[in-house]
């Protein structure tokens, strides 16, 4: 979701004020392969998908648009993240450097939403470099 291919798509977004929802899908069958297999085919696809796998995929790809500078090409542009953030919340206090870009210091706001779910926004604007 990195690709500068999709920067039409971002900005048109950040233009309108528009967030992005980016849910989790159906993995790759190589990623499958690659590291969750081994179990019975029902243990397997529930490991690949919404027990674990794609939450992590999720947030992957989310790191990888902070990362990648999009919110820096794209300021006013605004991701939800559903599943607790898809697990990125967990590895904030870990100070991930590329170049200048920390991670951690792209905000991220956890809405609560009943007792167990909560969805997370990446706010490019909010980062401490925009301020």
């Amino acid at each position: 979701m990195d690709p500068r291919d999709f920067d039409a798509i971002y900005a048109t977004a950040a233009h309108l004020r528009v967030p992005l929802y980016i849910h989790p899908g159906i993995p790759n069958p190589a990623v499958v392969n690659a590291h969750d297999t081994g179990f019975s085919p029902k243990a397997d696809a529930l490991f690949a998908r919404n027990a674990i796998g794609w939450h992590y995929e999720t947030g992957i790809q989310a790191l990888r648009m902070v990362m990648a500078g999009l919110f820096d090409r794209h300021p006013k542009l605004q991701i939800i993240l559903g599943h607790w953030g898809e697990v990125v919340f967990f590895y904030l206090d870990r100070r991930i450097e590329v170049g200048e870009c920390y991670v951690a210091d792209y905000e991220l706001i956890a809405l609560a939403k009943g007792l167990n779910v909560s969805t997370a926004w990446l706010l490019g604007e909010t980062n401490s470099r925009n301020k």
